[in-house]
């Protein structure tokens, strides 16, 4: 494969795995999260990571075949060379646009965490005592405090 279709590639993976972050940005978003959504989301990430990996170790064997070194500057010299220079820069930027994602993603799912261990800790003292007065009314008024949006 040569230098040009590794970057075209390239930029269709992140492109790709840029959508699947995307996607997972907005099912951990939801106020009730699809499960089954996200194990899909998680396993097609992965599919893309590896193929994101595969793709970069082949750009970067061939830049070595080819004398550029692992700069971002030699990198961006070999692309210009083969009439992938735009494609380079969006490739540059779509990797940011993913890293930010992943943060976020990342951000979420750690406030999903914190919220259900939040109602766990909740739901064991509750049942760890007697939930209702005599009069039937709820003893734990924290109850109506707890909501499953982020």
């Amino acid at each position: 494969m040569s230098l040009a279709e590794t970057l075209d590639r390239q930029l269709d993976a992140m492109q790709r795995f840029v959508t699947l972050l995307r996607e997972e940005r907005q099912s951990l978003s939801q106020g009730e999260v699809d499960g089954p959504e996200l194990e899909r989301l998680a396993e097609e990430k992965s599919q893309v990571a590896a193929e994101l990996e595969t793709l970069d170790a082949e750009r970067r064997r061939l830049l070595h075949e080819q004398g550029h070194g692992e700069s971002r500057q030699s990198a961006e010299r070999a692309a210009t060379e083969v009439q992938r220079q735009d494609s380079w820069h969006q490739l540059r930027s779509t990797g940011e646009e993913a890293r930010q994602l992943n943060r976020i993603n990342g951000l979420l799912a750690m406030n999903r965490m914190e919220q259900n261990q939040r109602m766990l800790n909740f739901l064991k003292e509750a049942a760890g005592s007697t939930m209702y007065e005599a009069d039937g009314r709820s003893r734990h008024k924290g109850l109506n405090r707890i909501s499953s949006r982020v």
